[in-house]
């Protein structure tokens, strides 16, 4: 399946992934990634919409973005230590979304350090542009909250 990060890998990649690949069907509510659980899978978004949301120990929960786009990926903290996530995604419609397990993943990096720098510097993009997403939803957050001691 060509899409997301999977779409620029080249035939042997792709053809050395699939047997690993896993489809998901998810309903509304349902969550694919768990905050803090221990990062083992990348996923790509294949349809339906997702929130990323950080939840705090007081039960609170906060949005930090809302997806949508088809191969957006999630999960990028199974690229790297301490392979925890920071965020849950929890599905807002129903919707798909593929695993790969970064297992699988490290194995195709191990034939190919060019590919890894390829897909770890796409991943370091979007990543990025998620970033930035997160902070001024924090910011519209700030500014529309209300002023402490008031109520």
């Amino acid at each position: 399946m060509r899409i997301g990060l999977l779409a620029a890998l080249p035939d042997w990649a792709l053809a050395e992934l699939e047997p690993h690949l896993e489809v998901h069907a998810c309903d509304t509510g349902e969550q694919l990634l768990d905050q803090h659980g221990k990062a083992t899978k990348v996923a790509l978004l294949l349809d339906g919409h997702v929130d990323a949301l950080i939840s705090f120990e007081d039960g609170a929960e906060f949005i930090v973005e809302t997806i949508s786009e088809r191969g957006a990926l999630l999960g990028w903290s199974a690229f790297r230590p301490p392979f925890r996530y920071t965020a849950s995604i929890r599905f807002t419609s129903p919707g798909h979304a593929i695993s790969i397990p970064a297992a699988a993943l490290y194995d195709v990096f191990a034939r190919s350090t060019e590919l890894e720098f390829q897909v770890l510097q796409e991943a370091a993009s979007e990543l990025a542009v998620r970033l930035r997403n997160a902070q001024r939803q924090i910011q519209r957050a700030e500014a529309t909250a209300p002023a402490e001691g008031t109520a």
